[in-house]
């Protein structure tokens, strides 16, 4: 047989085993039910029919079995498109039992999901080989229709309460055995930490911030402290914005207390070339993984993710920023943010570790008096604000010129502002952001902020 001519995967013999199970065991719904399983799961068009004919009995709560079958597919005028009444007696006698039911639907499916990655791979060669598409809206749209294909696969069935309460008790034990009020990875301010117990499992948290606040700096930070701190957690930094470069020079000005623009410009003295290699070595031993790829889009991050949590059981990821990362071609933008949105949500599940983003805030914010934002501030799409579990923002009021209830400068001060937790409350920390060496500290350690005082 040629190259052109090669059967597609199928295996039509499991195919008859599988429908002959579902006519002789009553309970396969419940034995398939984490199994996605349609009728263009089935390669031979007969098949198609007959679990067509299934799906509809189903529907209308009826039973399944050859009787039925064969009197749905006669009111669907296809009895004799699947080869007649025989055709069903034959089935009956693919298997003898129902036992490996599972097995034959997984093997069905698998096949299937073989078939729709030829027929996506084969549109895109074709397309490819036309070039009537330009290729970066080709390769979008096979990334986008994979990832498409992945998540049908992935389907959860409903459990009973009783595992969830145990797993859920033997967690609370766990936390009742730690010191302090920090149960998920420190984010290294204890009144943060007061506030959400540290970045939880499988949570989706949005930093936002006007321009200028300071966004990736906080991170910055907050990646610091999360390798530092306790069990000194491994990272997956995805920077779009900056290169591996300027975020290790940032890194260097918060390690070594060096100001940013003397690392810049080489203006060191003798004592500050000796803290360097102390730096350096610090930052080395750290668990954290940055990638720089400017050009990212869900399906690549959801990737690299995976292969960061086989590989090196990164505990968290971080992503600047939302606004950065590429939405699928001919789709609107504010459909894409909210698509990638859900995917980051799903992805935070999957991998059950805390996935932290940065986003952008829209203008509204500057028409407020106190010029403090709010979650439907979140710019480009109202699902992110539905999707995260804990929703940041950091407001410098200097920045504004605002003054405190006192009629002082707030020099320094940074609020972050807990505007949405799930879980837990929302309220106001101070930070004092020290713009030489890019370091956001407590109040009470900084030095500046009590002499202010």
């Amino acid at each position: 047989m040629s190259e052109n001519m090669k059967m597609m995967p199928n295996d039509i013999e499991v195919e008859k085993a599988l429908i002959c199970s579902i006519l002789i065991d009553e309970d396969y719904n419940e034995k398939l039910r984490d199994i996605n399983l349609k009728s263009d799961s089935f390669y031979a068009n007969e098949h198609k029919i007959i679990f067509e004919a299934v799906q509809k009995l189903q529907s209308d709560g009826s039973n399944v079995d050859p009787l039925t079958l064969n009197a749905t597919l006669k009111s669907m005028g296809k009895l004799n498109d699947i080869g007649g009444a025989a055709y069903i007696a034959e089935l009956l006698g693919a298997v003898p039992t129902s036992a490996n039911i599972r097995y034959y639907a997984q093997i069905v499916e698998s096949k299937h999901t073989l078939r729709s990655i030829i027929g996506i791979s084969t549109t895109t060669i074709e397309d490819a080989y036309s070039e009537t598409i330009d290729a970066k809206d080709l390769l979008d749209r096979a990334s986008s229709d994979l990832f498409l294909l992945s998540e049908q696969r992935s389907q959860t069935a409903p459990e009973k309460i009783d595992n969830a309460v145990i797993s859920t008790v033997k967690q609370i034990e766990e936390w009742s055995k730690r010191t302090g009020s920090v149960s998920g990875i420190p984010t290294g301010y204890s009144e943060i930490d007061e506030y959400t117990s540290g970045w939880q499992k499988s949570a989706l948290i949005v930093l936002a911030a006007r321009p200028g606040m300071g966004k990736t700096q906080f991170a910055l930070n907050l990646t610091m402290n999360a390798c530092k701190l306790g069990a000194k957690h491994s990272i997956g930094y995805f920077s779009l914005e900056m290169s591996k470069n300027e975020l290790v020079l940032r890194l260097l000005s918060m390690e070594t207390g060096i100001p940013m623009q003397s690392l810049k410009k080489g203006r060191l003295s003798t004592n500050d070339w000796g803290r360097i290699p102390i730096a350096m070595k610090r930052l080395s031993d750290m668990n954290l993984y940055i990638d720089d790829s400017s050009s990212l889009n869900i399906l690549d991050l959801r990737t690299k993710c995976r292969r960061l949590k086989k590989d090196k059981n990164i505990d968290m990821v971080i992503v600047d920023y939302l606004g950065l990362m590429e939405t699928e071609s001919g789709v609107e933008r504010h459909e894409g943010i909210s698509r990638i949105s859900r995917a980051l949500k799903g992805l935070a599940r999957e991998l059950e570790v805390p996935v932290l983003v940065l986003s952008q805030l829209n203008r509204e914010v500057e028409k407020r008096p106190d010029k403090r934002p709010i979650p439907s501030d979140l710019r480009d799409s109202g699902a992110i604000e539905q999707d995260a579990d804990l929703v940041m923002f950091i407001m410098r009021p200097e920045v504004y010129k605002i003054k405190d209830s006192e009629g002082n400068e707030q020099k320094g001060i940074s609020e972050i502002i807990i505007g949405k937790q799930r879980s837990g409350p929302t309220g106001i920390c101070k930070l004092f952001f020290d713009k030489n060496t890019l370091q956001f500290v407590e109040l009470e350690s900084n030095p500046e902020y009590q002499d202010m005082g």
